[in-house]
């Protein structure tokens, strides 16, 4: 247990590709480590979100617009659509 009066202190770290887009972060809360992945397509939009819990898998249009978002557990399994 922490004390009421003690502090944690926070990391987090990023990582981007050579566009700038963000590939990855991790934070630390002291406690435990959470991360996250990220890819994009040629054009710099999102197209997938990962972390250990969940992967987030957008189809994109012509111009862009998500027609489609896959929501799948930690081990891949699909868990929800959205269109």
């Amino acid at each position: 247990m922490t004390p009421k009066n003690s502090r944690r202190s926070r990391l987090e770290t990023y990582d981007y590709d050579w566009k700038g887009n963000r590939t990855s972060n991790v934070i630390n809360d002291g406690v435990s480590n959470r991360s996250a992945a990220y890819t994009f397509d040629r054009v710099d939009r999102l197209l997938t979100e990962m972390n250990p819990d969940e992967r987030l898998e957008d189809t994109l249009d012509a111009n862009g617009n998500r027609t489609q978002r896959l929501i799948k557990n930690g081990a891949g399994a699909l868990q929800s659509t959205l269109s």
